[in-house]
């Protein structure tokens, strides 16, 4: 856009606007250069805009500038997390008025703050947005102001191109900006890509993005805000895959250390990267857990674990121990911060309480009542999700907090390395009699007092969204990937019918649960959600898992002219077995196995051999990462 033409038409000319920029740049503090200032009035003169939100107010220079092209009775919001600039601007927004137009200042966290703003003025709200805040926050900031943001409004975000350091490698960068150089392309290319909106970068200033959002979105924005997120556990990069492409709104991964799954595989460094891209690259979000209670041996290794995340790019850090929290402030500011389950949290005012550490999520504790988690929803700031398991096994202990491992082998379940002593079998010893082993409840195997049943809320989906749950989450890092796959797409299926009618939802229950046997799983309850549980929520004859279907072989490519799939194999089968695929569109494709060959074309009768590669002819398409079960 030609600078001298901006200037000419917006030459800003007021005396008080130009002592606030010689005030701002005096104390060093950023504010809009002149061809953006020039770009913004020339908006606001065109465009009319009645309501206007700023994220980035600074001094209220950029505030004022708009205000200034506001019509009567336009209301501009700006929020500034910086107190001492918020104040700056308090003092300089009454140096200047403006006949009819409203300027709001709100101060705080910007995502916290934008979520407040949604709850509050509702989607489609806003005409006119200006992104200027952290720059590797913008990504993080788009989800709201899309919902914000009315059709045919406008949103422009500031300083994109950082000095042309985001057009090259990231190798070319050093390394304290390789996470500012990831998350602006991203977010410029979402900004490219996006479905509801049209996108032009304007090498003004630092670089400009003009985003216009296409009209009849706003309903979408609306099923989108009432939507629950899907959240799956991911124990292995292959896992991530599965539960991706089965339908997963997020996944949440471990590193090799620091989360309380020790046994499961857990993800390296590389690995996790790997799976964030891959995640992101199909519009799903992965959050990373260090949710270990710490001890001070913990701590240093904490901080250098939160630094190489850094790299990593993560949704949100799952935490459950304040001083990793505020570690995790530290070092990964403007970090997504999501408080564990093991943090037990079972009332209104500690889920505030955390909320107002900077908390965005809750995992509320397994001990609460649909009832209790509507009245917190109810009592909480709208700004805070409240995230609650929905399937799994369920531990003994209050919210997960055992001692039983740690006291009888020494393994501290707290940091990750549980060794499921309530699964074992117990009887009775009476101290006199040693030796004499009596059954607290008589059977021939003995008694497992601690055995819970497994938590399944499949046919109550309508029940978790009057309660006001953000997100279902799925407990299961160490489960295999027919677990994830036929878990994800049995809850898929139930959300997506729920949300198109929620009678199509109830007469589609027993369908749900036909399938969600379908994989390892002990019998179910629905643990505290509707009622304190008794003696019959427990299973006391035996540890075993309920298994029906076997996980033989995950889809790694099909060739169409061949009519066959290329498979990886997970447990034997052979020639005339029957087995399922499931589609991810939620069918279960039935096959023969007519016949198997090896990599090199020769022919087998059986595929005995873990993660062997194979090839199967099938009756039509499949995809990777569709898997094969045996029945």
């Amino acid at each position: 856009m030609d600078r001298e033409y901006l200037f000419s038409i917006t030459p800003g000319g007021d005396e008080t606007l130009r002592r606030i920029r010689k005030e701002a740049q005096a104390d060093q503090i950023p504010i809009i250069r002149d061809e953006v200032r020039g770009l913004l009035e020339w908006l606001m003169a065109v465009h009319r805009p009645l309501r206007v939100l700023e994220v980035g107010t600074a001094y209220g220079y950029s505030s004022l500038c708009m205000a200034q092209h506001l019509p009567p009775g336009a209301v501009l919001t700006t929020l500034e997390r910086n107190p001492a600039n918020a104040a700056r601007a308090r003092e300089n927004f009454g140096r200047l008025t403006f006949p009819g137009v409203e300027l709001k200042l709100l101060e705080g966290e910007a995502e916290l703050l934008l979520e407040q703003v949604l709850s509050e003025e509702g989607p489609g709200s806003c005409d006119f947005i200006f992104l200027d805040a952290a720059k590797g926050q913008y990504q993080t900031f788009l989800p709201a102001c899309l919902a914000l943001l009315k059709g045919r409004g406008i949103l422009v975000s500031d300083n994109v191109l950082q000095e042309g350091f985001v057009a090259k490698s990231r190798y070319a960068v050093h390394r304290r900006n390789r996470t500012i150089h990831k998350r602006m392309r991203e977010y410029l290319w979402n900004l490219q890509h996006h479905p509801q909106l049209v996108t032009s970068i304007l090498s003004c200033g630092d670089g400009v993005t003009l985003s216009m959002k296409k009209e009849g979105s706003e309903l979408k924005d609306m099923k989108e805000m009432n939507r629950p997120e899907l959240l799956i556990p991911a124990g292995s990069l292959e896992n991530l895959k599965i539960a991706v492409g089965y339908g997963a709104d997020a996944v949440y991964v471990g590193g090799e250390a620091f989360g309380l799954r020790a046994k499961a595989k857990n993800f390296s460094l590389e690995e996790m990267k790997e799976g964030v891209a891959y995640a992101h690259a199909h519009g799903v979000k992965v959050y990373v857990t260090a949710n270990i209670i710490a001890h001070n041996r913990d701590i240093e290794g904490v901080r250098v674990y939160l630094e190489e995340l850094k790299d990593v790019g993560p949704d949100a850090l799952i935490v459950a121990d304040p001083g990793i929290l505020m570690a995790a402030k530290e070092v990964l500011p403007g970090m997504e911060l999501h408080l564990s389950t093991q943090a037990n949290n079972t009332n209104h005012a500690a889920l505030s309480f955390w909320h107002s550490q900077g908390v965005k999520r809750v995992v509320v504790a397994r001990e609460l009542s649909f009832a209790e988690i509507r009245e917190i929803r109810e009592k909480v700031p709208p700004t805070l999700d409240i995230e609650a398991f929905v399937h799994g096994a369920m531990c003994i202990s209050y919210s997960g907090r055992c001692l039983l491992s740690n006291y009888m082998t020494g393994k501290d379940a707290n940091q990750g390395a549980c060794t499921h002593p309530c699964r074992w079998r117990y009887h009775l010893v009476e101290e006199t009699r040693p030796g004499e082993y009596m059954p607290i409840e008589e059977n021939e195997r003995g008694t497992y007092i601690y055995n819970s049943k497994d938590l399944c809320l499949l046919e109550h989906i309508d029940d978790l969204m009057k309660a006001g749950v953000r997100s279902f989450k799925v407990e299961g890092r160490m489960k295999t990937g027919l677990y994830v796959a036929t878990v994800t797409r049995a809850y898929r299926n139930a959300i997506d019918d729920y949300l198109k009618d929620p009678a199509l939802y109830k007469r589609n229950i027993p369908k749900y649960m036909d399938e969600i046997v379908k994989c390892s799983h002990r019998p179910f309850t629905t643990g505290f959600f509707y009622e304190r549980p008794d003696g019959s929520e427990q299973i006391y004859d035996n540890n075993n898992y309920i298994r029906d279907f076997t996980y033989v072989a995950r889809v790694l490519s099909y060739n169409p002219a061949t009519g066959r799939a290329l498979v990886e194999q997970r447990n034997k089968f052979v020639v005339g077995d029957r087995v399922e695929v499931m589609k991810k569109d939620g069918r279960n494709l039935e096959v023969v196995v007519e016949a198997i060959w090896d990599e090199e074309g020769n022919p087998l009768e059986a595929a005995p051999h873990p993660k062997q590669r194979l090839y199967l002819p099938v009756p039509e398409a499949v995809e990777p990462n569709e898997l094969l079960r045996a029945y």
